[in-house]
């Protein structure tokens, strides 16, 4: 409690200057994750593989709602490179995105352990679209050297992504593959903002020289990093896997809500 009128007036004074210095700085805001969906496969002939390759479809296309952030998300196939002599592995993926309103087609590589987790990636515009099926292919060219196709069943077309090129001790495209649906965005403030995506896809098929060799479950995987947002990873037919990350648009989950009474 100030006692002194001289105080009072002081107190008062360094308030009225204080309006003049601008605005407090703003407090940094809560953010949430969204958990990835996935689940991982296990070819059944002994690695290595020398092609890889998945059938995936998302159902409508995301979409962001009143609320929501433009959609982020990669509708991946995972891979593993090994190297010749030593236990350390490279990932790799290839995948269908999209971030807002463009849509690609992706393949990269990342060297993590060795080389301080340096990526390589190739991406093109491809204007994939929900409700549609496609065929995602990478294949071994030579050591150290991996490409990636994907095929549009809708316009019976091949689009070649790119080729990576990595250290040749990345030779060995290893056979324990995942699929599923990752968001790439930021962090968002609640789990409503993240736009709802959906897909389905079938368990990779692994090559040796020209035979193929399906996929058998391995698990449904929770995250390996805390995550606050829940998805889903479920069986759909056999042979398929079903992924839900993000919210559904609140217009759309109420118009369902009706139709459901």
């Amino acid at each position: 409690m100030i006692r002194s009128p001289l105080l009072l007036v002081a107190a008062v004074g360094s308030l009225t200057v204080g309006v003049g210095l601008g605005t407090l700085p703003a407090i940094a805001q809560t953010t949430v994750r969204q958990s990835t969906p996935s689940t991982s496969w296990n070819a059944e002939f002994p690695r290595p593989a020398a092609g890889l390759s998945t059938w995936m479809a998302t159902f409508a296309d995301p979409t962001a709602g009143p609320g929501q952030a433009a959609p982020e998300y990669a509708y991946f196939l995972d891979f593993s490179l090994d190297f010749f002599s030593s236990a350390f592995i490279a990932r790799g993926r290839i995948s269908l995105d999209v971030v807002g309103n463009q849509k690609f087609a992706t393949l990269s590589i990342t060297e993590a352990p060795l080389r301080d987790s340096r990526s390589h990636r190739v991406r093109v515009p491809f204007p994939w679209q929900g409700n549609s099926f496609y065929f995602l292919w990478v294949n071994r060219l030579a050591d150290g050297l991996f490409g990636g196709w994907v095929y549009d069943v809708t316009a019976a077309t091949w689009t070649y992504i790119g080729a990576v090129l990595v250290p040749p001790e990345l030779a060995v495209l290893d056979t324990l593959p995942s699929t599923g649906v990752e968001w790439t965005g930021p962090a968002l403030a609640t789990c409503d903002a993240y736009p709802e995506a959906v897909m389905v896809a079938r368990a990779p098929t692994a090559y040796r020289d020209s035979t193929p060799m399906p996929s058998v479950l391995n698990g449904r995987s929770t995250p390996l990093t805390p995550a606050d947002c829940p998805s889903t990873a479920a069986f759909f037919v056999p042979g398929w896997d079903y992924y839900v990350a993000g919210s559904a648009p609140p217009a759309a989950a109420a118009a369902w809500v009706v139709q459901g009474d």
